[in-house]
C-alpha cells in the first residue's frame, strides 16, 4: 500500500512545477564535548517556544534529522543520560533548506545541569547566491513593502518611481516571485507583521523554478502559533506634514484547539493593514501650481484672440511667474490600500495537515503626472488594482514515529497544493466612470444648411415631363452649405466646452475675423468638437480642462495543482511528532 501512494505521489510530483512552498528540515551530530565521541539514542526537541512540536532521536553514529519542519525560529532541546541538558535558543529554520545543528554535550555534574547557548547567525556565508531576510530583520528596516526589502539585497537594482527591480541586470518582466509558493501576478505586498522571511535567489536557480532568467523572490508568511499573540499598530503624519500618511496595522494568532500536550490542533493567524496616503510620492524640491483665482480664470475663458485677429491662442501660453504659487506636495493624489493576510492549520491526524490560507490586496486612488499637476490636477485619473489568492496545502509524513527499523520511508514526505489567483483592475476618469459617451463630450452642435445652387446643364430625366431625355441649361443645386451652428456646452465637461463656448464669444463680438458657419470653421478657428483635446502649453504642461485617461479594464485568472515529494536520506532515526511514542491525535 505504501509503495502504491510513493509512486502515486511521485507522478504528481514530477508533473509539477516544484514552484510550492517547501518546508525545512534540521540535522546534525551529538558528541560528547571532551572526547568527541558520538552519543547514540540521545534526544532532540524542537520547541516552539515552550511547546514542543517534534522530536527526533540520534543513530548508533549519533546523527540525528528531523523533517518536515515548517519555517520559523524555534528553541532546540538535546536530552541524554549522563550528560547536562544542552539547550539552544533561536534557531532559525529556512523554508526548503536543511538546518545542520551538532551539540557537544558535557557530562553532568552537581556544578553543571543545564547548558543554554543563543544560536548565533553566520555574518559571511561564501558561495551564497541567495539572500534570507528574516522577520526581526524587516522590523528594523524602514521599510514595509518586499519590493522595497528585496531592494536591500546586493546585486538587486531597485528602480524609482515603478518599484520594479533588476536583478543582476535583468529585465524586470524575467523576475518571478512566490509567496507561500503560489506565484504572485500583481501586487506583491503584505501586511509586514505576515512577512516571516523573505528569500531574494540572485543565481544558481534551484531545479524547482525551472528557466527563470531573473531572479525569484519567494516569501513565506507566518503560521500559527501555539500561542496566543498579537499586535496593533498606528502611524499618522497629518498633524506633522501635508502628506497625510496614515497607517493602522492589526495581527492576531494563535490556537483554537489544542491538545493535552499544548500543541495546536485548530490554530490561526490573521494579519491585516490599512494605509491613506495624501500624497505617497512627495517631490524633492518644491511643487509649482496655478494660483486658485487665475486657475478659475483660465477655466472660465481657456482661449483668448490672437493678435493678427484670425485664430485664437491659449490663455495659459501668458502665464508669468507671479501667477503660480509653490507648495511641498502634489494634488489630488491621494490614495487608499488595503493588505490582508491569513491561514488556518488543521492537524488531521498524527502524520498529516491541513493549511488553508490567502491573501487579499486593494490599491484605489488618483493617478498624477507632472504634465498635469501645474493646472490640471483636478481630472487626474482613477485607478483600482485588486488581487488576492488562496491556497490549499495538504501535508504527509510516511513511516511510524516508534518505528526504527524502516528508516527509508521515516524522512519521506510529501505535499499537494491548490490555488487560485484572481487580478482586475481599471483606470478611468473618476466623474465619467463607466458613462464611456461622455468622455470627450464637448457639447451638442446643431448645423443649419441650405442648398447651394449653381448654372449649370441637367439631362431631363422625368418620363411624363415633354422635354424627357433632352440637355437644358439651368441652375442645379450643388451640395447643401452649411450656413450656421447652434452650440449647447456639454454638462460632463465644462472646462472643455468653454473653448468653443469662448470662441463663439470671439466671434460674435468681432475680436476675430473667424466665422462659426461650420464644423470645419469651429475646429479651424480654435474651438473644440466632440473628441477634440486642447493643445498642451509649449509641450511641457497638459493643459485646463484636459482628459487624462480613457477607460481600460484587465482581469487575470489562474489556478495551479502542484506536489512535491521529498526523501532526507540518513542513517536510522526516530523521528515522532512530539508526545507520547503511541499519541493518535485522530483515528488514522
Amino acid at each position: 500500500m505504501v509503495r502504491k501512494l510513493l509512486t502515486l505521489v511521485l507522478l504528481l510530483a514530477v508533473s509539477s512545477t516544484f514552484a510550492q512552498t517547501r518546508p525545512g528540515s534540521i540535522k546534525g551530530t551529538v558528541k560528547e564535548k571532551r572526547t568527541g565521541d558520538p552519543i547514540p539514542f540521545a534526544t532532540v526537541v524542537i520547541k516552539d517556544r515552550d511547546v514542543a512540536i517534534a522530536t527526533g532521536t540520534t543513530d548508533i553514529d549519533g546523527k540525528y534529522s528531523i523533517s518536515p519542519v515548517d519555517a520559523g525560529t524555534y528553541n532546540l532541546e538535546c536530552q541524554t543520560m549522563g550528560f547536562a541538558t544542552y539547550k539552544l535558543n533561536g534557531v532559525t529554520i529556512y523554508s526548503g533548506k536543511a538546518k545542520v545543528v551538532d551539540f557537544d554535550m558535557t557530562e553532568e555534574s552537581i556544578m553543571i545541569t543545564e547548558v543554554v547557548v543563543t544560536a548565533p547567525e553566520k555574518l559571511l556565508e561564501t558561495g551564497k547566491t541567495s539572500d534570507i531576510v528574516g522577520s526581526e530583520d524587516i522590523k528594523n528596516l524602514p521599510y514595509r513593502d518586499i519590493g522595497q526589502i528585496v531592494g536591500t539585497t546586493a546585486g538587486v537594482l531597485q528602480q524609482e518611481g515603478s518599484g520594479g527591480f533588476s536583478v543582476r541586470g535583468a529585465r524586470t518582466s524575467t523576475n518571478v516571485i512566490f509567496i507561500d509558493g503560489v506565484k504572485v501576478r500583481g501586487d506583491l505586498n503584505l501586511p509586514r507583521d505576515a512577512i516571516l522571511q523573505t528569500e531574494v535567489i540572485t543565481g544558481g536557480m534551484p531545479a524547482q523554478y525551472g528557466d527563470v532568467t531573473g531572479g525569484v523572490i519567494s516569501t513565506t508568511t507566518k503560521g500559527p502559533a501555539p500561542y496566543y499573540f498579537g499586535s496593533a499598530e498606528m502611524l499618522s503624519s497629518s498633524m506633522f506634514d501635508n502628506y497625510h500618511y496614515n497607517l493602522g496595522a492589526l495581527t492576531l494568532g494563535g490556537p483554537i484547539i489544542k491538545n493535552k500536550q499544548g500543541r495546536s490542533l485548530l490554530g490561526f493567524l490573521l494579519a491585516s493593514e490599512f494605509q491613506y496616503d495624501g500624497d505617497g510620492g512627495p517631490r524633492s524640491l518644491p511643487t509649482y501650481k496655478v494660483g486658485s483665482e487665475k486657475l478659475a480664470e483660465l477655466q472660465a475663458a481657456p482661449i483668448v484672440a490672437a493678435s493678427s485677429g484670425f485664430g485664437v491662442l491659449n490663455a495659459a501660453d501668458f502665464l508669468t511667474v507671479n501667477d503660480l504659487v509653490t507648495q511641498n506636495y502634489r494634488e489630488n493624489v491621494a490614495s487608499t490600500a488595503v493588505r490582508t493576510s491569513g491561514n488556518i492549520k488543521i492537524v488531521t491526524s498524527e502524520k498529516t495537515t491541513l493549511t488553508i490560507g490567502g491573501r487579499y490586496n486593494l490599491r484605489r486612488g488618483r493617478s498624477g503626472s507632472r504634465f498635469n499637476e501645474l493646472m490640471n490636477y483636478d481630472n487626474n485619473a482613477e485607478y483600482l488594482r485588486e488581487d488576492w489568492s488562496t491556497y490549499v496545502r495538504f501535508q504527509q509524513r510516511f513511516g511510524n514515529p516508534t518505528d526504527t527499523a524502516n528508516g527509508l520511508i521515516r524522512n519521506a514526505f510529501y505535499t499537494i497544493q491548490l490555488d487560485f489567483t484572481r487580478n482586475r483592475g481599471w483606470n478611468r476618469d473618476a466623474r465619467h466612470k463607466e458613462n464611456y459617451f461622455n468622455y470627450g463630450h464637448v457639447g451638442t452642435f446643431k448645423t443649419t444648411y441650405v442648398p447651394l445652387y449653381v448654372f449649370g446643364s441637367d439631362t431631363i430625366t422625368d418620363p411624363n415631363d415633354p422635354n424627357y431625355g433632352k440637355v437644358m441649361d439651368a441652375y442645379v443645386q450643388a451640395v447643401n452649405q452649411s450656413v450656421g451652428v447652434d452650440f449647447t456646452p456639454s454638462e460632463h465637461n465644462p472646462i472643455l466646452s468653454n473653448y468653443t463656448s469662448t470662441f463663439f464669444n470671439l466671434v460674435e463680438n468681432g475680436s476675430i475675423f473667424n466665422t462659426s458657419r461650420s464644423l470645419e470653421d469651429i475646429r479651424a478657428g480654435g474651438g473644440l468638437l466632440n473628441g477634440d483635446g486642447p493643445s498642451s502649453i509649449y509641450g511641457l504642461w497638459g493643459n485646463v480642462g484636459s482628459i487624462q485617461s480613457g477607460y481600460s479594464k484587465f482581469g487575470h485568472i489562474a489556478a495551479l495543482l502542484d506536489a512535491i515529494l521529498r526523501h532526507y536520506r540518513a542513517r536510522p532515526a526516530l523521528v515522532q511528532i512530539a508526545g507520547p511514542p503511541d499519541l493518535r491525535l485522530l483515528p488514522d
